[in-house]
């Protein structure tokens, strides 16, 4: 079936203006929209990736044990805005702030102990982990 120009056109119009629409759309944050984060230091510390498993979030891994005056650094690997913070009532507290993908946060840990930490953004019954740190 042949088509007229003026629907070759109008096809040809489309294809060039729907990529042109999704770019303008996107979500990708701006730089005021950025939030600081801290490079990680050179240190014999440990990784938890922040990662999209399925349709729900986690820490990867959930449990982490480090030594006092190691490093632990979170990497928002995930599809979404994350954060990391220590649940209230603990020894150590920290709050990450709002991490965008690819971002981190980093937290070192000078005292001995077993901390809970969570998500503030989707929720402990979501997203928690626990660190131990050992003397």
């Amino acid at each position: 079936m042949r088509r007229s120009a003026r629907t070759r056109l109008g096809l040809v119009a489309v294809a060039f203006t729907v990529p042109l629409t999704l770019v303008g759309c996107s979500s990708t944050p701006s730089a005021s929209d950025a939030t600081t984060t801290t490079a990680a230091p050179v240190n014999t510390g440990k990784a938890v990736n922040i990662v999209t498993a399925g349709t729900g979030y986690r820490y990867d891994p959930e449990d982490v044990t480090v030594k006092i005056g190691d490093t632990l650094t979170w990497k928002n690997s995930g599809g979404t805005k994350h954060t990391v913070s220590s649940n209230g009532g603990q020894a150590v507290e920290f709050k990450s702030p709002t991490m965008q993908i690819d971002e981190t946060f980093v937290r070192t840990f000078d005292k001995a102990g077993t901390f809970k930490y969570f998500c503030s953004i989707h929720g402990e019954d979501i997203m928690k982990g626990t660190i131990t740190v050992t003397e």
